[in-house]
């Protein structure tokens, strides 16, 4: 695949002085307080399983913020949290069981993301996946925020995710890393954020071709979100005026694409 991915001077200025807007620095703020929130509920086999199956819904149809997948997922008894989906030995049980619940609750692809649903518990269950997932979370949780190996540590986390869980890809194994809170510098990419930044950036300037095919290539996704990273290293942004600025994360990015929609 033939990419080219340029980000010089012009767009940074362009891109900083977006996301200095009074409602980009108010999603960004959403942004810090979802990560915190996620990231409190620690390391467990239940929010490992829920990140999974948030990435699996998510990854098979259209999910906005007041859509059905999300008003799913929002549910104070989520009928595929681990405390519902763990009580079931039997894989055909299971399946059935998963097939049906996501059918129930008009959503797409049930029979599909049944069939990972089965694959995924058994390498969490019998075959230590939630054993290695709880130790190589821990520790990027443990990791400082400013620790200069933190996004190399996320992106190799999000590879041995891609491979390890079925249905889950490049954007899924950041997404994973998201929904843990524990994403900071590797990021979920779709196509959403390849149109906002041809949008933002046009390709006249910055010599961008971003084909939406590159997303399910880690390669090629590794190099835009390398790009990204050297677009947001050391800057800084001031989210309440006279407060302590505010490192600009690439995480922070996601969440401004995200309101501009």
């Amino acid at each position: 695949m033939e990419l080219r991915v340029d980000l010089g001077p012009t767009d940074k200025t362009q891109l900083l002085a977006f996301i200095q807007r009074a409602s980009a620095r108010t999603e960004i703020a959403k942004r810090q307080d979802y990560l915190a929130k996620r990231r409190a509920l620690g390391v467990s086999k239940t929010t490992i399983w829920h990140a999974m199956t948030v990435c699996l819904l998510t990854s098979r149809q259209r999910s906005t913020r007041n859509g059905r997948v999300y008003k799913f997922l929002d549910l104070d008894d989520m009928p595929l949290s681990w405390f519902h989906v763990g009580k079931y030995k039997d894989d055909a049980e299971l399946r059935s069981y998963v097939e049906n619940t996501i059918f129930n609750a008009g959503l797409r692809m049930n029979k599909r993301i049944s069939g990972f649903v089965v694959q995924n518990r058994e390498w969490l269950v019998n075959n230590d996946g939630f054993g290695q997932l709880t130790n190589k979370l821990t520790t990027l949780a443990e990791m400082a925020e400013t620790d200069p190996l933190r996004g190399k540590t996320e992106r190799k986390l999000a590879q041995e995710l891609d491979f390890a869980l079925a249905g889950i890809g490049p954007k899924q194994g950041r997404n994973f890393l998201l929904n843990m809170g524990l994403a900071r510098d590797d990021i979920p990419l779709d196509s959403r954020v390849l149109a906002w930044l041809s949008e933002k950036l046009p390709p006249s300037e910055n010599g961008m071709e971003l084909p939406q095919s590159m997303l399910a290539d880690e390669g090629a996704y590794s190099m835009l979100m390398d790009a990204i990273q050297a677009l947001c290293d050391g800057q800084q942004i001031e989210l309440k005026e006279g407060a302590e600025p505010t490192l600009l994360r690439p995480i922070y990015l996601d969440a401004v694409m995200f309101d501009d929609e």
